[in-house]
């Protein structure tokens, strides 16, 4: 069984190798394959690491964009090691209950990721064409 301090250690590690292969995922996935792009990012549609777990996440980069329905930049995190995800005005600090929010003019709602971190998707997701 793996503690707590070993699992952030791990996510850690993990979250440097993507973003040192230039993709960052906003969970942990084991067997995680930055120089596989072959899934898209349902906003941007740029090519992103591939989770079967999750075959609709947002990318990172378009996470960084999140707003309330007043505009205020959203971050988000891990309530702690027993779970949960927690909501903050990025420019107060301040924690806030949403049910969604938005990038862009798509409504998203986040959830906790079952290796930890979180994960952004569309409320309605779309069926691209592409």
């Amino acid at each position: 069984m793996l503690n707590g301090n070993t699992l952030q250690l791990l996510y850690n590690q993990a979250e440097e190798k993507i973003q040192g292969e230039g993709q960052m995922l906003t969970f942990l996935q084991p067997g995680a394959n930055a120089s596989d792009t072959s899934q898209t990012c349902p906003l941007c549609c740029s090519g992103q690491p591939a989770s079967e777990r999750y075959p609709d996440y947002v990318c990172a980069a378009c996470v960084a964009h999140a707003v309330d329905e007043y505009g205020n930049a959203l971050t988000f995190r891990n309530s702690g090691f027993s779970g949960g995800i927690d909501v903050w005005r990025t420019a107060t600090n301040e924690k806030t209950e949403l049910d969604h929010f938005l990038i862009g003019t798509t409504k998203c709602v986040v959830h906790e990721a079952r290796f930890g971190g979180f994960v952004v998707q569309a409320a309605n997701p779309q069926v691209r064409t592409e």
